[in-house]
């Protein structure tokens, strides 16, 4: 997960949603031969960013993002 986490970029990413804590992104990953669903979510707490990951599964094109 975390080569992954810090290997993201803009390429694989779908959408983002942002709300008064701060915003959460999606991504669409093709790593290790598998289709990854990689979500994450950045708040602003103390005067700094924290990352918490939501999700980390197998893509399926049948789950609505």
């Amino acid at each position: 997960m975390r080569q992954v986490l810090l290997s993201l970029s803009a390429d694989p990413w779908k959408f983002s949603e942002q709300d008064e804590k701060g915003w959460v992104d999606v991504y669409r990953v093709l790593k290790f031969n598998r289709l990854l669903w990689v979500k994450i979510k950045i708040e602003q707490r103390f005067a700094k960013d924290q990352v918490i990951l939501i999700s980390f599964h197998d893509w399926d094109d049948e789950i609505p993002i």
